[in-house]
């Protein structure tokens, strides 16, 4: 089975720029060579040789590769920014004026009262050796509901980024709108 080199298709404009680096030669001139990358490769190749074009398509991969990973990361960072901003509105909604949090009001379950006929034991209930009754749990006293205030958790923000809830999609289906007016 012969050898067979790895068909690599290389970006016009990539490979142009990287002619230009390797060959020291003016960008107008590189793109007179042809109209496509391998125009320029049969150009190249044939003016400067085959180590030439070997330096010219490195590099143009290496351009590339450099071009992808920061679109990447700029795509990150605006995905990043959407996710803060919608954060910010979240915990906006949830805070009070002076962006302290607002408190949750957890009211405690009413007491149950004990009808007055079930607070007597039974004469059979009465202890023996005591000559007591048996002890029973004090009644419940209801009392005010208060005030806990509710922070958010880091692993609470940190499970929305990486699977959103209705209410973050709407969220950013909205900051997407305003963004775009």
């Amino acid at each position: 089975m012969p050898n067979r080199e790895e068909k690599v298709v290389l970006s016009y404009s990539h490979t142009v720029s990287a002619a230009v680096e390797i060959l020291n030669i003016a960008e107008e001139v590189v793109k007179k060579f042809g109209e496509s990358s391998s125009d320029l490769k049969k150009k190249i190749t044939s003016d400067y040789g085959s180590a030439k074009w070997k330096q010219v398509q490195d590099k143009s991969l290496v351009n590339e590769k450099s071009r992808n990973v920061q679109e990447r990361q700029k795509e990150f960072q605006k995905q990043q920014a959407k996710i803060n901003r919608a954060t910010e509105k979240l915990l906006a909604s949830k805070c009070g004026d002076a962006g302290k949090l607002k408190p949750k009001v957890v009211a405690k379950p009413p007491a149950t009262t004990v009808p007055k006929s079930a607070a007597k034991p039974p004469a059979a209930a009465v202890s023996k050796a005591a000559g007591k009754p048996p002890a029973t749990a004090a009644p419940q006293v209801a009392s005010k509901p208060t005030a806990i205030p509710q922070v958010p958790r880091k692993h609470s923000v940190v499970k929305a980024a990486s699977k959103p809830s209705k209410a973050l999609k709407n969220m950013f289906a909205s900051l997407e709108e305003s963004d775009s007016e």
